[in-house]
């Protein structure tokens, strides 16, 4: 429930840091914070940073958290130098200089599940997929990723507009229709995380939605043109292997 707002470093961390320790974050907000003053080697994790040194690691799980508008050279959400993970995040508007606009992942193994990262940037020459979410260690399931393109593989991921309520006016709830309604994985929300980033109840209509806010009385997205056709092509095989069943077992005239 803690907020890291408007905060500035040199180096590492603009919003928060966490070096060698082990911490979990929940329902927490980074907003607004940088480190743009350390330059291209050390300004990373503007929002946040976990640390890496000398074979000691940070560790830290994230849940229920939203990084907007922070700013860094390398990780203008969040830079991980450490194992992490996060599930229920959102990453809307976070910039890089250089590298991993939303979150990035070096020389360490991290777990991204039910996230919604959109409308981050990075430098010249990164894909707009890289620009939300780059790392060479990740495990990426159940989010929605701008620009995805499923290179990371994962399962459950989607690359459709997330539709939030009023992105202008930092609503990031989601809107009736959204795919990420009932898109998420429930068995990744910790057990002691009941509620979403508003204090509401985490799983709403049986089914965990990805990123900060579960949707509270709004219908998920109805079926697409293409997802009708498959419904419409598995009953026709079905009624096609009915009639060919019976036309078998029928008695010869």
């Amino acid at each position: 429930g803690c907020s890291f707002t408007g905060n500035q470093a040199d180096e590492k961390g603009g919003g928060m840091a966490e070096l060698y320790g082990n911490s979990t974050f929940t329902n927490c907000r980074f907003i607004d914070n940088d480190t743009l003053g350390g330059g291209f080697q050390n300004s990373m994790g503007g929002g946040m940073y976990v640390h890496q040194f000398g074979g000691s690691h940070g560790v830290a799980a994230m849940t229920n958290c939203l990084f907007r508008g922070n700013a860094s050279a390398h990780g203008g959400g969040m830079l991980a130098m450490g194992s992490s993970t996060l599930a229920n995040c959102t990453f809307i508007e976070n910039s890089a200089t250089y590298d991993s606009g939303g979150f990035g992942s070096f020389f360490s193994f991290a777990a991204v599940t039910n996230c919604i990262l959109w409308g981050n940037t990075a430098g010249v020459g990164t894909t707009l997929e890289s620009q939300q979410l780059f790392g060479a260690s990740l495990s990426v399931n159940h989010c929605c990723v701008e620009g995805w393109t499923g290179s990371m593989g994962g399962n459950g991921n989607i690359g459709d507009d997330p539709l939030f309520a009023d992105p202008a006016a930092g609503n990031y709830r989601l809107a009736e229709g959204s795919l990420c309604i009932d898109g998420g994985d429930n068995a990744a929300v910790p057990p002691a995380v009941t509620t979403d980033l508003d204090g509401n109840p985490r799983i709403e209509n049986g089914v965990v939605d990805m990123g900060s806010y579960e949707a509270q009385g709004v219908n998920p997205a109805i079926p697409t043109v293409s997802q009708w056709g498959m419904v419409a092509m598995a009953l026709l095989l079905l009624t096609s292997g009915t009639l060919l069943y019976r036309k078998r077992g029928a008695s010869p005239a």
